[in-house]
């Protein structure tokens, strides 16, 4: 039998509002998509053994996810001076998966550091650990966002506002350095590895820019809030220290400092 059920105006009910974006919904599976979770169904049966594995078997159950990274022995153990965890790529037996959330609809997400939610990361965690060996110990992780910060001096072409084009530079080496921040279809990379004359190429062919003096790299490893813990300073190479990092352009959310840019710029320096 077929019911028909008509709507009931609520005068007492003036609208109705969804502020945030929905989650756990899927859309109608495609042709493409279904003879591909298939083929994937068929080579990893269900079962994490591969770094391969864990991989699909993430962004086909979480389609939240965006990118999943799985990195043989590797993970977290207890450092016996501060009794915290400790990372460490030596540890066989152990099996980590890095996730990067889907940025698509999510509002309220530092763009330049997507981290997955503690709640979703324990979820996948719970979902992945029946699928792998008994003798596997997983850790799901976010990824370590190590930040590059650019230090020079700068003279724009004449009869230029030096104010607005330092803000307008700012953002643009940003987008330079995380192109999939700004909704391109670039993919982030995890261990990656930046030159310093790349960047300042970069910046010398901007139709604005006149010459560039005193430019330094530098490439901040860890920082919490305003504290830097670890950076290297002045280099010409960055290179990402762990294989789950991420190298991004830097941004302080606390100062709202990005990069150390002055204007003009004089030949008072080696740079």
């Amino acid at each position: 039998y077929t019911t028909l059920f008509r709507s009931v105006a609520d005068a007492s009910l003036k609208k109705t509002d969804q502020p945030y974006p929905s989650f756990d919904g899927r859309i109608h599976e495609t042709d493409d998509q279904f003879s591909l979770r298939v083929s994937e169904r068929l080579r990893h049966k269900h079962r994490a053994v591969t770094p391969w594995d864990y991989e699909r078997l993430t962004l086909q159950q979480y389609p939240q996810i965006h990118k999943a990274k799985c990195i043989s022995h590797t993970g977290f153990v207890v450092n016996k001076k501060t009794n915290g965890q400790k990372y460490s790529e030596v540890l066989p037996g152990h099996v980590m998966v890095v996730t990067i959330p889907d940025l698509t609809n999510l509002t309220t997400v530092n763009p330049l550091r997507p981290y997955t939610s503690i709640g979703l990361l324990t979820e996948i965690q719970q979902y992945l650990q029946p699928l792998a060996s008994p003798f596997v110990r997983l850790h799901l992780c976010n990824p370590q966002f190590e930040e590059l910060q650019f230090d020079f001096q700068v003279t724009f072409y004449e009869n230029l506002d030096p104010v607005f084009y330092m803000d307008k530079l700012n953002p643009e080496i940003e987008q330079f350095l995380t192109p999939w921040a700004y909704g391109t279809s670039t993919d982030i990379d995890f261990g990656m590895r930046m030159e310093k004359s790349v960047v300042l190429n970069f910046i010398e062919e901007r139709d604005y820019v006149d010459f560039v003096s005193c430019f330094k790299m530098n490439q901040i490893i860890l920082r919490e809030g305003t504290m830097v813990k670890e950076a290297l300073y002045d280099i010409e190479e960055a290179v990402a220290s762990t294989a789950r990092s991420i190298l991004v352009s830097y941004n302080n959310e606390v100062t709202k400092v990005r990069h150390l840019i002055q204007s003009p710029a004089n030949c008072n320096c080696n740079g």
